[in-house]
């Protein structure tokens, strides 16, 4: 069984700075980037559809 590795919170605060919060599922650690920057990288993962997203703590 595969779970999703990202958990993408959108609050009221991402929604005024047109922004998401990733998190991590495995490691916690969570970074917030702009909407466009989600998409351009999640549209670039590879073809095996493991998502990779660098995420700093």
């Amino acid at each position: 069984m595969q779970r999703i590795p990202y958990l993408l919170i959108v609050g009221a605060n991402e929604v005024e700075s047109n922004t998401v919060t990733v998190r991590n599922r495995d490691s916690g650690a969570q970074c917030q980037m702009p909407v466009e920057e989600l998409i351009e990288k999640m549209s670039n993962e590879d073809s095996s559809k493991l998502l990779k997203l660098k995420i700093a703590a």
